[in-house]
């Protein structure tokens, strides 16, 4: 995993979504109502146009976004992968 992808998340999660900046990067973000669906919302429109991540609902989970790891294992995972025409 990406330690930068690590930070610019945090970064937006800290400075656009008001999330503490306590948090730790395996806290249960979602589970714990850190964040609630809108701001799931929010993460996934910012990883879109930040990344270029095509997401599925199906990738829609707890496994890729319950924690910061997780979902900067999810973004350097998209970003990784081939790109699908």
């Amino acid at each position: 995993m990406s330690e930068a992808i690590k930070q610019r998340l945090r970064s937006y999660l800290e400075n656009d979504l008001g999330i503490d900046p306590g948090i730790t990067d395996d806290q249960a973000l979602f589970s714990d109502g850190v964040i609630d669906s809108f701001d799931l919302i929010k993460v996934l429109d910012h990883i879109g146009a930040e990344y270029g991540a095509q997401i599925s609902p199906l990738d829609v989970n707890l496994e890729n976004f319950d924690s910061l790891n997780k979902m900067a294992e999810f973004v350097g995972a998209k970003a990784a992968a081939p790109s699908q025409a």
